[in-house]
Order: C-alpha cells, then structure tokens, then sequence
C-alpha cells in the first residue's frame, strides 16, 4: 500500500501483460506529479536472498551458473527465491544448502537490496554463514549441482573479480562489499 504524502504518482490503471511462476509484468497508466500522463512498465520479482559462506580457512564460497538471460557464466553467491511462507533467512539456509551442499552454524543478516528499481520489486535480503559443514554432500550432488560450479576463493581473489568485472551481478557485487565494510 502507498502513502499519498510520499506517493506523488497517481494510478489511473493497472493491466497485466504477463504472469508465469518467477514474475509478473504490468503496465500502470498514470499520471506523474507533473500532470503529465503516460504508462510505467514494472516488473514484479518475488523476494529472494543471497548468502555470502566463508569457510573455516576463511575461503569464500562462489558459484559459476550459466545464466541464460546474460548468455553467459556468471560468477555469484548463492542466490534464490523465497517461498511463499518462508522466512528470509529460511529460505538463505535453504539456498546455501541446494546450491553448495553446505549448512552453517552461524548466520548475520547483511542488509537489503533493491535489484533495478526504476523498473522492478526486485528486493533481496543478504546474509553472511560462517562456520560451515556438509551434510550428506553425495545426495545432494547427484541432486542440485547440475551445472553449477563451486569455487572457493580467497578474500584477496574475491575483491580483485569484483574489481575486474569478473563478478557482475549485482547483489552478489553488493553483499561482498557489505561483507568487506562488516567484517
């Protein structure tokens, strides 16, 4: 819900354009402070979560996907979704695991970000884990490591991938600069 005082846009309509399980898009008419009339596209995302993991020897834990949308191999923290009654640090324990094959024993919620939002309800919620373990790692291979690639990178390679672009997507960019501010 908007506040009027802090919401000077006025929505004379809203329609969907598209809707599938990950996102739905709309177009709002309406009517900017200045009078003027036109049509905003958004993008709805659900909520999701990013996990930053460090391992005992201090060893940061990344993973290669090929991401589809890019075309190509993006170097990320574990990312994903939250489901629908879960909460966000649930579903940042869930990912960790899906995604790695680790858990963690200690969790520190990071910050927030909003991916794009001039144009999505992108918003994601960050954590770092410390003081990780597997649990049965085999099974969990056979079942959610299908084209992803674990790294485990020093803090040094980390910042110079970031530096380098080699590290892209933007929460994954965000959260290790958190993490180097809170560490």
């Amino acid at each position: 819900m908007t506040n009027k005082k802090i919401f000077p846009w006025k929505i004379i309509s809203t329609k969907r354009i598209y809707v599938n399980p990950w996102l739905k898009v709309r177009e709002d008419k309406i009517i900017q402070p200045t009078g003027e009339k036109g049509i905003y596209g958004v993008i709805e995302i659900s909520p999701a979560v990013g996990v930053i993991p460090i391992d005992d020897k201090g060893k940061i834990i990344l993973l290669k996907h090929w991401r589809y949308p890019a075309k190509k191999i993006s170097i990320e923290i574990p990312l994903g979704g939250i489901n629908k009654n879960e909460t966000p640090l649930a579903a940042a324990k869930r990912e960790l695991f899906e995604e790695t094959g680790y858990k963690a024993k200690k969790w520190k919620f990071l910050g927030s970000f909003e991916s794009s939002n001039c144009l999505t309800t992108d918003l994601a919620k960050v954590y770092l884990a410390k003081e990780l373990y597997q649990d049965n790692k085999i099974e969990h291979q056979e079942r959610f490591l299908e084209g992803i690639k674990i790294m485990k990178v020093g803090l040094r390679t980390v910042i110079n991938l970031v530096k380098n672009n080699k590290i892209t997507e933007s929460i994954s960019k965000g959260t290790i600069l958190l993490y180097l501010y809170f560490k």
